[in-house]
């Protein structure tokens, strides 16, 4: 019976490993499988630096080149042989991925990569000044944004700026209430309260929702330790 059961569970743990490689993040095999040659962004290594890689060749190329690069090289494929000639013919080794995975990766790099993970994954404390001018000009109105759409103002208001909308609540001290990650999620939602009809359609960059958050981080009175020198956008005359 035991016996039985032993042969079950690694059964069952053998047909899930499979799945779970294939459910495996870009970022994740791209620092499994990629870092050890390879920057993004940061110059060749042993390797081409992968930043534009999508850009530099066809994704059926690249599929080709990771899966089996030797078997280009021996076809006489040019790219294939002068991306070896370059890197002193040491071979890139084949790449086994699981269903998805090198589709995935592919678009990972296509997306921007770790640079864009960076960015993603800054918190509004790490913001230049010039950031959070960005996003008082964005919540003011001095500076509309890139899809258009009303500024935050004209809905909401804050201790640090006169005048200010009634429709939605007051963000003086929204950072400290939500923090950084559901903060910038409310924002790109555009949940102050529900989306008026004048934003549908109109939602802001990536950018503009981390520039309107270091500005909300930095005209909260909870927030002041946390705030970079000079990062504090000057109050309106």
């Amino acid at each position: 019976m035991h016996a039985r059961l032993f042969l079950c569970f690694v059964l069952v743990v053998s047909a899930l490993v499979p799945a779970a490689r294939a459910q495996q993040r870009p970022a994740a095999l791209f620092n499994s499988r990629c870092r050890a040659c390879h920057t993004y962004g940061g110059g060749n290594l042993i390797g081409p630096d992968l930043k534009g890689v999508t850009d530099r060749h066809s994704r059926e190329w690249l599929r080709k080149w990771i899966t089996s690069s030797q078997t280009l090289v021996r076809a006489g494929d040019p790219a294939a042989n002068e991306l070896f000639d370059r890197f002193r013919h040491f071979p890139m080794p084949d790449q086994p991925f699981g269903p998805g995975e090198l589709d995935a990766l592919l678009e990972y790099f296509a997306a921007g990569g770790p640079i864009a993970d960076a960015r993603r994954n800054r918190r509004a404390e790490q913001a230049t000044p010039a950031d959070v001018r960005l996003g008082r000009a964005l919540f003011a109105g001095e500076r509309a944004a890139a899809a258009g759409g009303a500024p935050c103002i004209s809905c909401h208001s804050v201790a640090s700026e006169a005048g200010g909308g009634t429709l939605g609540p007051d963000l003086t001290s929204v950072y400290s209430k939500f923090q950084d990650r559901r903060l910038r999620l409310l924002i790109a939602r555009g949940c102050f309260p529900r989306q008026p009809d004048a934003l549908v359609g109109h939602a802001l960059s990536e950018d503009e929702v981390y520039a309107v958050a270091a500005y909300l981080q930095a005209v909260d009175p909870g927030q002041m330790d946390a705030r970079p020198d000079g990062a504090v956008p000057p109050s309106p005359k």
